[in-house]
């Protein structure tokens, strides 16, 4: 009985290297392309079932028989049938180029730089400006018999004057514009009230009096900016 089944053992083992063997010859051998063409499309039988052994004797190698398998090959699309496929070539593109500025004519060009020239401001002059004329200082100081007007000017004081009644005042007019304010007047026996007048080319100043003056007399300094002005009763 021992023997039966190592009999069987050996002859599957036996049968399996085969097998293997038998199936690495196939693969390493490949059909004939007639053959793989003729093969394409058939079905194969399923293999022939191994026969049973009797219950009473095991079977021997010669009884069994090995199966013989044909292995498919892939099919492989001919040629004709494979589509050509041809990319296009790109567009080319061409490279922009910058846009020249239009030419200007000559007429326009000369008009636009003589508009520039009459925009540019004109340098100023190198000669100093004329000094201005002003009175910086004028005050009233009174005294017993009258009262006394005095003048302080930046630069030299020319004048003119005249006595004019009804009512009674003295007029004192000073060459050229001059930059003056009348002064305050405090109580005195004759002057009342001093005003300021301009004119085109001079700068009068009025004296109010209470009374015809009996004197009238103007004192001008050594340097001839300050003068004074003196009335009595």
């Amino acid at each position: 009985m021992n023997k039966a089944i190592l009999s069987l053992l050996l002859a599957v083992c036996v049968l399996g290297m085969a097998l293997i063997m038998l199936n690495e010859r196939l693969d390493h051998k490949p059909l004939p392309t007639t053959k793989q063409d003729e093969l394409a499309g058939t079905t194969l039988s399923a293999p022939a079932p191994i026969p049973k052994a009797a219950s009473s004797a095991p079977a021997t190698p010669a009884q069994i028989k090995p199966v013989q398998t044909t292995p498919i090959a892939p099919e492989t699309p001919s040629p004709s049938t494979l589509a050509t496929f041809t990319p296009e070539p790109a567009a080319s593109i061409a490279p922009l180029k910058p846009a020249l500025p239009a030419p200007q004519k000559p007429e326009l060009v000369a008009g636009r730089k003589a508009a520039q020239a009459k925009k540019t401001p004109d340098k100023p002059t190198d000669k100093p400006a004329p000094a201005q004329n002003r009175i910086t200082r004028f005050v009233v100081f009174t005294r017993n018999t009258g009262a006394t007007i005095r003048l302080t000017g930046s630069t030299p004081v020319a004048y003119t004057s005249m006595n004019l009644s009804n009512p009674e005042r003295l007029v004192v007019d000073l060459q050229g514009q001059w930059d003056v304010k009348a002064p305050g007047v405090p109580t005195n026996p004759l002057v009342t009230n001093i005003r300021i007048g301009k004119l085109s080319d001079k700068t009068r100043i009025v004296i109010d009096l209470q009374a015809k003056p009996k004197s009238t007399r103007f004192i001008p300094s050594k340097k001839s900016n300050m003068l004074d002005i003196r009335v009595d009763q």
